[in-house]
């Protein structure tokens, strides 16, 4: 950590699954003791397909869903 600046990489949802061999090679990759965080595959709103722009893409509604994942998951880490 350089200047106290903590780096997290975010994996958002594909519709219904996620990449797991992706996941598991970029943290292989980019150091397996950095800060990732990974949306929550129990949630069933990513696998809605009205969340999603296309099968990559969220849209609104869905990036706010996945936007308050992401803040409650920053709040618990810090």
């Amino acid at each position: 950590m350089k200047n106290d600046i903590q780096l997290y990489f975010v994996f958002s949802p594909d519709y219904y699954q996620f990449n797991e061999r992706f996941y598991n090679e970029f943290k292989t990759e980019f150091n397996s003791n950095a800060n990732f965080i990974k949306y929550s595959i129990q949630n069933t709103e990513y696998k809605n397909a009205s969340n999603f722009y296309d099968i990559s893409h969220l849209n609104h509604t869905g990036t706010r869903i996945f936007t308050q994942e992401v803040a409650e998951s920053l709040l618990k880490t810090n």
